[in-house]
Order: C-alpha cells, then structure tokens, then sequence
C-alpha cells in the first residue's frame, strides 16, 4: 500500500481581538477555523509561511506589512505555548504606524 504525503495543516484560530478583525478580516465565528481558510486584508502573500517560521523556529518574528488600504503594521508573530510547554500554535498581535 502507497502511503499518502501528510497534508500540513494550517493552525487554527484560537482567539480574535478587535483589531484583528480588520486586518485579518475575522468574524467571532472564525474562531476555530485553519488560517488557510480566511482572506485577510493583508498583502502579504507569505502570511502563512511567515507563522510557520516563527512556530519551527521556537521565536518571535516581526515584520511591517500592508493592508490592501494602503494602512502600514508591524506584525508579530509568536508560538503560543501551553502551561506543559507545548507549542500549540501562534499569537499574532498587528499594530498599526504611519
């Protein structure tokens, strides 16, 4: 029997802030869903890549990113540790600049 490549799946979403639901374009009921399944309003085509990184590597990562407004962020990214010290996904937090 072939065995199947495993398909990575994008982490889901645990929480959503408020200013997360303008930029990543979220509603109280995404919480749960993959990442892979929202359309943020970000431009930023690596936003998924970016998340593993930072979830691989065990540490923050930081960049500034774009909205489709043409509103600047920096975007921080860290794995989300649970009290056993397990990574069970990312925090992001966006704060906005001019």
């Amino acid at each position: 029997m072939k065995k199947q490549p495993s398909e990575k799946k994008s982490p889901p979403i645990a929480g959503i802030g408020a200013s997360a639901e303008k930029v990543f374009n979220l509603l109280a009921g995404d919480a749960g869903r993959p990442l892979s399944d929202i359309r943020h309003n970000l431009a930023f085509s690596g936003l998924e890549q970016f998340i593993a990184e930072a979830i691989g590597t065990i540490s923050a990562q930081e960049r500034e990113v774009q909205d489709t407004a043409g509103n600047w962020y920096v975007l921080r990214v860290r794995p989300y540790l649970t009290l056993d010290n397990k990574i069970d996904g990312a925090v992001l937090f966006n704060t906005s600049f001019q």
